[in-house]
């Protein structure tokens, strides 16, 4: 008998409807993968990650009203999310991100294909 391999929950936040959307989608073709909460922004997403803190945690580094590099190192404090990756059309938010300690770097510009290898890369590590 086959084992079944456990999902790994994740949550999106982004503060454009069009860019979670699309990271859904993306995510919905990988069969143990599950989005479990979306947040366009920090207060929803702190409710999120209390009730139900995920495997892993997309978020966007330029996220309006909030101090990216405070809140990921917030969020590790409190043990909010297994890893981090951070979202960005800046390629420079990605050395940014590195000195905060996130666990991996999404341009907005990949394609699916390399959005999904990088989350399965992170998730592994």
């Amino acid at each position: 008998m086959a084992k079944l391999k456990k999902q790994k929950k994740l949550v999106i936040c982004d503060d454009k409807p069009c860019v979670r959307s699309a990271l859904r989608l993306i995510i919905e073709q990988v069969a143990d993968l599950e989005v479990t909460g979306e947040a366009s922004d920090a207060a929803r997403l702190r409710e999120i990650l209390r009730q139900s803190p995920p495997d892993l945690l997309l978020l966007d580094w330029e996220l309006e009203g909030v101090h990216t590099a405070e809140f990921v190192t917030e969020i590790r404090r409190d043990g909010l999310a297994g890893k981090v990756i951070v979202m960005s059309s800046r390629l420079e938010a990605n050395q940014e991100s590195r000195e905060v300690g996130v666990d991996g770097f999404i341009c907005k510009s990949d394609p699916p294909e390399q959005v999904r290898m990088i989350i399965r890369k992170t998730l592994n590590s």
